[in-house]
Order: C-alpha cells, then sequence, then structure tokens
C-alpha cells in the first residue's frame, strides 16, 4: 500500500509542475515564430527574385526562373502565392513602396521654371530606370489583376503629383481645363514608359534623357502658361 500510495501522489505533482509547462509552452511559441519568420523571408525572396529578373530584362519570368532566384522550392512559392499572376501583384505592390521611399522632395518653388525642371528630372531619373521595366511588365502580363492595375495607378498618381508640384506656378496661372490638359502632357515626360524609349530606342543616356524631358516639359509649361 505504502508504495502504490507514493505512485499516486507523485504522478499529479509531475504533472502539474508550472517550470516544466512553461518550458514546453515557450519552446512551442520559439518553433512558431521561428515558422512565421522563415515563411516571411521565404515571401520576401520570392517578390524580390521577380522584381530583380523583370529590372533584368525578363519580363515574364517563369515560376522556375523565380524559384531558383529566390533560393526556394516550386513548391515553397505557390505555398505563398497561389499563381504568378497573384505574384505580379506582389512585385507591383513593392514597386509602390519604392517609388514612394524614393521619390524627392519637390524643388523650391522660387527658381527658375527649367531649374526646377532639371532638378527634378535630374533626381528622379535613377528612379524611373528602375520602375521602367515593371511597369512595362505589368502592361504586358497576359493575365488583368485587380491587385496589378491599382499598383500601376499608385505609381501614376505619385509621379503625378510630384510633378504637378514641381510646375506649381505655372499650372497656378491656368484656368481649371488647361490645368488638367497641361498636367497631362506633362505627365507622359515622366511617365516610365516614355522614359523606356528615350533610354532604350533613342538610346538617351540617364543624363541626357534628364535634360530633353526638363527642356521639354519648360516649353509646355511656358507655352500653355
Amino acid at each position: 500500500m505504502t508504495n502504490s500510495t507514493k505512485t499516486q501522489t507523485a504522478r499529479p505533482e509531475a504533472l502539474a509542475n508550472p517550470a516544466s509547462s512553461h518550458m514546453a509552452s515557450g519552446r512551442s511559441s520559439a518553433s512558431i515564430d521561428g515558422r512565421v519568420r522563415r515563411g516571411e523571408r521565404s515571401r520576401e525572396a520570392i517578390v524580390g527574385a521577380m522584381l530583380d529578373l523583370i529590372r533584368e530584362g525578363v519580363t515574364r519570368p517563369s515560376s522556375n526562373q523565380i524559384a531558383d532566384r529566390a533560393g526556394v522550392t516550386q513548391r515553397t512559392l505557390f505555398n505563398h502565392f497561389a499563381d504568378v499572376p497573384t505574384l505580379m501583384g506582389e512585385v507591383v505592390a513593392a514597386q509602390v513602396e519604392f517609388v514612394r521611399r524614393n521619390l524627392p522632395e519637390p524643388p523650391e518653388s522660387s527658381l527658375p521654371i527649367l531649374a526646377r525642371a532639371e532638378q527634378f528630372f535630374g533626381e528622379i531619373a535613377g528612379l524611373l530606370d528602375a520602375i521602367a521595366p515593371v511597369r512595362i511588365a505589368a502592361y504586358s502580363f497576359p493575365v488583368r489583376m485587380d491587385a496589378v492595375d491599382a499598383g500601376v495607378e499608385n505609381v501614376r498618381s505619385l509621379l503625378r503629383e510630384a510633378i504637378a508640384q514641381t510646375f506649381a506656378p505655372e499650372l497656378a496661372r491656368l484656368s481649371h481645363a488647361e490645368f488638367g490638359e497641361v498636367l497631362d502632357e506633362l505627365e507622359v515626360l515622366a511617365d516610365p514608359v516614355s522614359w523606356r524609349l528615350r533610354r532604350v530606342l533613342q538610346q538617351h543616356s540617364s543624363q541626357a534623357a534628364a535634360m530633353h524631358a526638363a527642356h521639354s516639359a519648360c516649353k509646355i509649361a511656358k507655352l500653355r502658361s
């Protein structure tokens, strides 16, 4: 009976050990946190890999190319993204944040128009070089995605607002109808696709393309204001 009693009293004590329970819970939480972090790293690597491939000129990278570049399996890729069009939506969303972070402050409105134009286009030249391939890939993608269209429109809005601020003194002298028309013309000069045409088809250097855009913008603004 004594041995039996000891056995019965020892079992509840072992089960109720708070330190043991806390340690087990801590290990479980750490394991879950580790998996979450690994999943986030894999997801970021996949998005970054597709973005890099597009910027390198691969307009429509395959899932195999993306997985290889990201250092993951295709199974991992499709665990995170239902398909490549869904991944493209994430890439465009990353592009929006990239533009938001890297758009320069508008030039001082007190500067002469040519100085403002040259500063603006000179400062966004590298940004346009980086985002143009993604814009072209988004337009040429075989499947239309709401997320992709929304991202493209967000980038367009950011650039349009930046050019409106740069030429604010000239635009302020226009009627409401003229304001929209002139801003549309100026926007084309800062459009990533137009920029790509100047850089690739017309073979302008980044600096030359910026100067060309700046002088064209001044002509538009001066003629209409």
